[in-house]
C-alpha cells in the first residue's frame, strides 16, 4: 500500500542528484567552459571589441539594459584577452574543485557577461551553458573528487575520518536543476507545432537538407527519407514523454536509465548529422545529473580493487604540506579506504622515512616505495592518470623525477606555509541554506512561467517581474530549436565589394576574386565556424542595424589590411542566397535577396 510517506520518499529519490554525478558534472562543465573560451578566442577581435561586428556604441542601442556585461567596459582587444584569461583560470579552479562555490559564481559571472556582450552570435547551447552554471551555484559540486573534498575540515585532525554522507542529495536546487534539464526537451516539443513534426514527419529530412547545418553524415542520410521519417517520429515523441518517464516515481530506476540512454543517443545523432557547435556536448554534460545512484554504485564497485585499497600512504607527521599532498593524491587517484598514516607511528617505516628523506608508500604485499616511484605507483591505480605513470618508465625520466622530489623536499617549510595560506582545511556545506532554498524556488517558478507563457498556444503575457529576474540572472530561455518547423531553405551569403580602383572582390571568402553566386553543395565549410554561420543567419533575418554593423565591420576589416589607397574597399553589397528544400526530388529553387548597400567612405555615398 502506497502511503503519503512512501510517496514523499519516492519523490525525493526522483528529484535527488548523486554527489558523484555532481562531481563529474563539475568536471565536464568546466571543460566545456574552457572549450567554449578557446573557440571564442579565435574570433575575439571580431565579436567582442570595437573593431568587430558589434562595437559598444551599437551594443548599447541593440541590447536590453538588463543584459549587463563588464566585457563592454572596454572595446580594446587587450581587455578582452585579460577577461578570457581570468575566465579560463577560474574554470581550471572549478575543474579541480578548488574553492568550488566561489569559482562557480565567478564562472557564471564571466559567462553571463560574455554572452551578453554580443547577442548576434548566440545559439541554444550558449543559453544552456550559462543556465547550467547558474543552477550549479546552489549545488555542492565539491562534495566528491575535489580539492575541497580532500581538504575538508574533518581531515585536519584525522586524515582517515570516514565520510558517512549519503550520496543522494536533495534540495530545492536539485528539483530546479532536474526540471531545467527536462524542460529543454518538453517545451521544445510543445513549440514544434508544424506539419513536418506532427503529420508528415519530414522535419528530420528538412534539418539534414540544410547545407549550412548538415555534416557529411547528415547529407548521406538524405538518401533514406523513410528512415528520417521514423527519426522525426522518435525525436518528437521522445521529447514529449521523456520528462514524465524520467520523473516517474514508479519503476523509477529502469525508466530513468531508459530516458537517459535515449537522450544520449538523440544528442549523439545530432552531433553526427548537424553542425550545431557545442550544444550536444553541453547536453551530454547536463544529462550526467540524471544518472541515478545505483548506476554510480555499480561503477564504483567495478573500479574497486582490493590491491588498490590495500595501499598505505605514510607521511612525515611534522610536515603539513606532506599530509595535504597525500590527501589530494588519495582523493583523485585512490579510494577513501586507503589509509594515510604518520610514518613515525611505525618504527620500520619511520626509519625508512629518515634514511631516504622521503614519504613511504606500501602496497598489499608490504613492498615499500619511496620518492618518485611511490608517485608512479599511486598514479597507476587510476585509469585516467595511468598513462602518466607509464612515462616514468622512459629512460632518465625517473632520475629527473627523483631530482624534482629532492628539490621539493628541500623547500618543505615554505611549501607548508603556502599550502596553509592557499590550501587550508575548509568545511563542506551540504545542508542547503534557507536563503538558497527560497532563491532556487523563486527562479524555478520564474523559468516555469517563462517557458509556459513562451508557448505559441498560450496567450498570457509573461509577468514583468519574471522577465526582469530571468534577464538579470541570464535564465532567459525559449527552446525553439527547429520549431515550429525547420528552415526549408539553405542559406549562403554573397558579399561583393568594389575597391577604389574598381576591382571586384569577394568579402565573404576574403579573396580578390568576384564572389560565387551559385550556392555550394556543402556550405558549412565556407563559414568560419558555427558562430559566423549564426551571425549570417541574423544578418539574413535581422533588422537594418545587424546588416549595417556587418557592413561597417567589413569596411574596417578590409581597409585595415589594405596595401595601398587604391586597394581600399569603397562599397559593398550584402546578399542572401536561399536554396529551397524539396522533398519530391525536383530541382531546388534558388532565390537571391539583397540585404544592404554599404559605402565605406562618404565620397562613395549615393548622390541624392
Amino acid at each position: 500500500m502506497l502511503t503519503s510517506a512512501n510517496l514523499i520518499d519516492r519523490l525525493k529519490t526522483v528529484f535527488s542528484i548523486d554527489l558523484r554525478a555532481l562531481a563529474v558534472f563539475r568536471i565536464c562543465l568546466s571543460l566545456v567552459i574552457l572549450a567554449d573560451l578557446y573557440i571564442r578566442a579565435w574570433d575575439l577581435r571580431d565579436f567582442y571589441t570595437d573593431d568587430g561586428v558589434m562595437p559598444r556604441e551599437l551594443w548599447g542601442k541593440a541590447t536590453h539594459s538588463l543584459f549587463w556585461s563588464f566585457h563592454a567596459a572596454s572595446g580594446e582587444p587587450w581587455f578582452q584577452v585579460l577577461l578570457f584569461i581570468l575566465a579560463a583560470l577560474v574554470a581550471l579552479c572549478l575543474l579541480l574543485g578548488y574553492r568550488t562555490r566561489l569559482m562557480t559564481i565567478l564562472s557564471w559571472l564571466f559567462l553571463a557577461s560574455l554572452i551578453n556582450r554580443n547577442h548576434f552570435i548566440l545559439q541554444a547551447g550558449d543559453h544552456l551553458l550559462v543556465i547550467l552554471t547558474f543552477w550549479a551555484m546552489f549545488l555542492p559540486l565539491n562534495a566528491r573528487y575535489s580539492v575541497d573534498s580532500a581538504l575538508r575540515a574533518a581531515h585536519r585532525d584525522n586524515p582517515n575520518q570516514p565520510d558517512d554522507t549519503d550520496n543522494r542529495y536533495f534540495s530545492m536546487a536539485t528539483v530546479a536543476m532536474i526540471l531545467q534539464v527536462l524542460y529543454l526537451y518538453f517545451f521544445t516539443a510543445l513549440l514544434k507545432t508544424g506539419t513536418p513534426w506532427r503529420e508528415t514527419y519530414e522535419a528530420a529530412f528538412y534539418a539534414v537538407s540544410l547545407e549550412h547545418f548538415a555534416t557529411p553524415v547528415g547529407a548521406f542520410m538524405r538518401e533514406f527519407p523513410g528512415f528520417l521519417k521514423l527519426a522525426t517520429f522518435f525525436v518528437y515523441y521522445l521529447e514529449v514523454v521523456v520528462m514524465f518517464l524520467a520523473l516517474s516515481p514508479w519503476f523509477h530506476l529502469p525508466l530513468r536509465i531508459i530516458s537517459v540512454v535515449s537522450m544520449y543517443l538523440l544528442h549523439l545523432s545530432f552531433l553526427l548529422m548537424l553542425h550545431i557547435g557545442l550544444f550536444p556536448i553541453i547536453d551530454f554534460t547536463a544529462l550526467i545529473l540524471l544518472i541515478p545512484t545505483p548506476v554510480w554504485d555499480w561503477l564504483q564497485r567495478r573500479r574497486s580493487r582490493p590491491a588498490t585499497e590495500a595501499i598505505r600512504l605514510h607521511y612525515d607527521q611534522d610536515c603539513g604540506f606532506c599530509v595535504k599532498m597525500c590527501l589530494l593524491l588519495r582523493e583523485f587517484c585512490l579510494t577513501s579506504k586507503n589509509l594515510i598514516l604518520p610514518a613515525q607511528q611505525d618504527a620500520q617505516i619511520g626509519a625508512i622515512l629518515e634514511r631516504e628523506r622521503s614519504w613511504v608508500i606500501t602496497d598489499e604485499k608490504g613492498q615499500v616505495y619511496t620518492h618518485a616511484s611511490a608517485l608512479q605507483l599511486i598514479l597507476s591505480q587510476h585509469w585516467f592518470f595511468r598513462p602518466i605513470s607509464w612515462l616514468f618508465n622512459i629512460k632518465g625520466l625517473m632520475r629527473l623525477a627523483n631530482r624534482c622530489y629532492t628539490w621539493i623536499d628541500s623547500r618543505r617549510p615554505s611549501l607548508s606555509r603556502s599550502f596553509d595560506r592557499w590550501l587550508d582545511y575548509r568545511p563542506i556545506k551540504l545542508r542547503p541554506s534557507l536563503i538558497g532554498q527560497l532563491a532556487a524556488g523563486f527562479f524555478l517558478y520564474a523559468i516555469t512561467v517563462l517557458n509556459i507563457t513562451g508557448l505559441n498556444t498560450v496567450k498570457i503575457k509573461t509577468p514583468k517581474h519574471v522577465v526582469s529576474a530571468t534577464q538579470v540572472s541570464r535564465l532567459s530561455q525559449r527552446w525553439g530549436m527547429f520549431a515550429p518547423v525547420p528552415l526549408r531553405y539553405s542559406l549562403y551569403p554573397a558579399i561583393p565589394g568594389t575597391l577604389r580602383d574598381g576591382t571586384e572582390v569577394d568579402l565573404f571568402k576574403y579573396t580578390m576574386n568576384p564572389p560565387t553566386w551559385d550556392p555550394p553543395a556543402y556550405a558549412y565549410p565556407h563559414y568560419q565556424g558555427y558562430r559566423w554561420r549564426k551571425f549570417n543567419e541574423r544578418v539574413d533575418g535581422g533588422g537594418a542595424h545587424t546588416a549595417g554593423a556587418y557592413g561597417s565591420y567589413l569596411c574596417r576589416s578590409w581597409n585595415r589590411r589594405a596595401l595601398s589607397k587604391d586597394k581600399e574597399l569603397a562599397t559593398l553589397e550584402i546578399w542572401s542566397i536561399r536554396q529551397r528544400t524539396t522533398t519530391d526530388g525536383t530541382p531546388r529553387k534558388i532565390e537571391k535577396k539583397k540585404i544592404r548597400n554599404q559605402w565605406c567612405f562618404a565620397e562613395f555615398a549615393p548622390k541624392s
